[in-house]
């Protein structure tokens, strides 16, 4: 390491100072000196010396994780098969309390993809500016944090795209993240909700154009993302979409 000139020689003890190369240890001896670059002049002798960066680093790693950060590194500790234990031992089986007079609406039964997965009146998005009155779309709100919501909404059915969009458009979402493959297991998750092999196509009222085609996204193995473009009754959202994001390849855990 060189940084600056100033350079400051270091007797190194075999018995305490053990250093790494090539992912193993190795311990020095007394007559090996290691020459430290530092910033700084020497430090005088009985005084400690800690360079600045070390001493800022050890404070912002005392500050206090938030929602977020706290919810990714319990997800990372837990790893996939422990996520997946997690649902099958408090979360599948969970009936949430609450009116639900929308879900049971005969009317919407065609519009849900599962029939074990509820939604709550309370919660659920409602779509202002529908098409003959149809206001349903099987999405709700989830508040993280005082300034941070998410819309969690199931993989669209191919008669819910529309409202899908304009979901996305009325909410002027800017991020819509796939967190499933289009078919697992021989079943649809979800239908297709933007062209693949096209640059614009229409679902329903809404047209849907891709402004820049599917790339690999960095450091996210096998997934994509897009930047698309929706328009309805004359409003315009740009929102980037990440294919695919939790499959098991995908996970960065």
């Amino acid at each position: 390491m060189t940084r600056g000139r100033n350079e400051c020689s270091v007797e190194l003890d075999a018995a305490k100072q053990p250093t790494r190369r090539g992912g193993r240890q190795k311990l020095t001896t007394k007559t090996q000196i290691r020459r430290l670059a530092c910033a700084e002049p020497r430090a005088p002798i009985g005084k400690k010396f800690v360079h600045k960066s070390v001493s800022d680093a050890s404070h912002s790693s005392h500050r206090k994780n938030g929602p977020i950060e706290e919810w990714m590194n319990n997800t990372a500790e837990l790893g996939v098969r422990g996520v997946r234990k997690e649902f099958v031992r408090d979360i599948k089986g969970y009936v949430p309390s609450g009116s639900q007079s929308a879900w049971e609406n005969d009317k919407n039964f065609d519009k849900n993809r599962y029939e074990d997965i509820r939604l709550l009146d309370k919660t659920r998005v409602i779509i202002k500016k529908a098409q003959n009155g149809d206001d349903y779309i099987h999405a709700s709100y989830v508040k993280v944090a005082d300034n941070l919501t998410y819309i969690c909404a199931q993989g669209p059915l191919e008669n819910t795209v529309q409202n899908f969009w304009i979901m996305v458009i009325q909410e002027e979402s800017k991020v819509i993240l796939q967190l499933c493959q289009m078919r697992e297991n021989g079943k649809e998750q979800s239908a297709e909700y933007f062209p693949k092999n096209s640059t614009t196509k229409s679902y329903g009222a809404v047209h849907v154009h891709v402004k820049e085609k599917p790339t690999n996204a960095v450091g996210l193995k096998n997934v994509t993302r897009s930047k698309i473009q929706a328009t309805y009754e004359g409003k315009t959202q740009e929102v980037m979409c990440y294919d695919e994001l939790l499959t098991i390849s995908a996970l960065p855990l």
